[in-house]
């Protein structure tokens, strides 16, 4: 930091994944990374808490888990994030960590965002996943969570911002659903190679949206 002074460096603690006298010395150690952070006025990633914490979409509410040792409650990597599609971890915990490097990102860039106490009072109505695979070239899968029934839009928009083709409109009910894109807009026809955006939209016009790429040689 003091040969590069122009460049924030980001500061991370330790995942969450253990228990034990190993876990609550770990969980000490992270706990005085975040004071350091806090006292110093430096950036953090804070991994072991994007572990133990999970939003809950049955009851709405983020879960914490912890564990206990010696009458201390130790927050824990929490039981949904147990698995290993993704190293040590699952799909979800990868994308929730993502998300947040890319809040940190766009906040150290400038932009204004929300602030995080009205981000937390707001209630999440859905995810949408990035397609898969990406780039593609016949068929891309597209995947979305709904934590509430309500009204959506699935549409597909050219790079210019012109609506190519509308996967779905209308009320779903709560729960996962994937839908699959063949390349074609309304008329049916095979549209060209490039870059295309994926929304979805949902009541009180709150979208989200993914970047995809459609390339024809892919083997």
């Amino acid at each position: 930091e003091t040969e590069f002074p122009d460049v924030v460096f980001i500061y991370m603690t330790c995942n969450a994944q253990a228990t034990g006298t190993t876990g609550y010395n770990r969980y000490l150690r992270n706990e005085q990374i975040r004071q350091y952070c806090s006292a110093n006025n430096k950036v953090l990633f804070d991994f072991a808490d994007l572990d133990s914490w999970w939003f809950n979409p049955t009851t709405e509410e983020w879960e914490l888990a912890t564990y206990d040792y010696s009458g201390n409650s130790i927050p824990v990597e929490h039981t949904h994030f147990n698995g290993d599609e993704a190293g040590h971890t699952t799909y979800e915990s990868c994308e929730q960590k993502g998300k947040a490097v890319w809040w940190i990102m766009a906040k150290l860039a400038g932009w204004p965002g929300v602030g995080v106490e009205d981000n937390l009072k707001a209630p999440q109505v859905f995810i949408l996943s990035q397609n898969f695979p990406n780039p593609f070239n016949f068929f891309t899968s597209i995947r979305y969570t709904l934590y509430q029934k309500c009204s959506v839009e699935l549409t597909i928009y050219d790079i210019s911002g012109q609506s190519v083709r509308t996967l779905y409109s209308g009320e779903k009910q709560k729960g996962i659903y994937t839908t699959i894109w063949d390349r074609t807009d309304e008329r049916g026809e095979l549209v060209t190679s490039g870059v295309y955006f994926c929304q979805l939209k949902g009541p009180n016009d709150i979208k989200e949206t993914r970047k995809m790429l459609i390339l024809y040689n892919i083997q």
